[in-house]
């Protein structure tokens, strides 16, 4: 409740109401959000396990790609939790998507520099096509994300 004694929009609205604001196209994004975030938990399992998702194993680039974990984790963190909050129709949704969305751009260009610096799209490798589409899809799923989910704040605090 505010300071005025008035109750907020989202106290007055039923709770049905915030299922119906979900359209097909939320449902669709939230689902690539979580599985997004759970992507790179998969990332993560696999290159300290397997290490299958690795372009070298050089000392100095282990090193760069281990400096991403946290700030990994809290993308798919944020990404997990606005895509819920997006499949339920939730206001909040908004602000924990363009925080994900950030974060997968902020990473992708880091990976983006270092790639172009180290001369690492010269290597035809499938590791390399793969680490080409996580730095494709960080920029441009994030980039859409945010833009989306801007767009779509007044109808999600209906």
């Amino acid at each position: 409740m505010p300071f005025s004694g008035g109750p907020t929009r989202a106290a007055v609205r039923p709770i049905g109401l915030l299922e119906m604001m979900v359209t097909r196209a939320d449902r669709l994004h939230s689902r690539l959000m979580q599985l997004g975030a759970w992507a790179i938990v998969a990332y993560w399992v696999d290159f300290f396990t397997g290490g299958h998702v690795r372009t070298s194993d050089d000392e100095d680039y282990i090193a760069f790609e281990r400096t991403f974990l946290l700030a990994d984790g809290y993308l798919a963190g944020t990404a997990l939790l606005a895509g819920r909050l997006l499949g339920r129709g939730r206001p909040e949704a908004v602000g924990a998507g363009i925080a994900a969305g950030s974060a997968a751009i902020f990473l992708g260009l880091m990976d983006l520099k270092y790639n172009i610096q180290h001369g690492k799209f010269a290597d035809n490798s499938p590791e390399m096509k793969a680490e080409t589409g996580i730095i494709v899809t960080s920029l441009t799923f994030g980039l859409f994300t945010m833009l989306r989910l801007w767009k779509a704040r007044d109808r999600l605090s209906v």
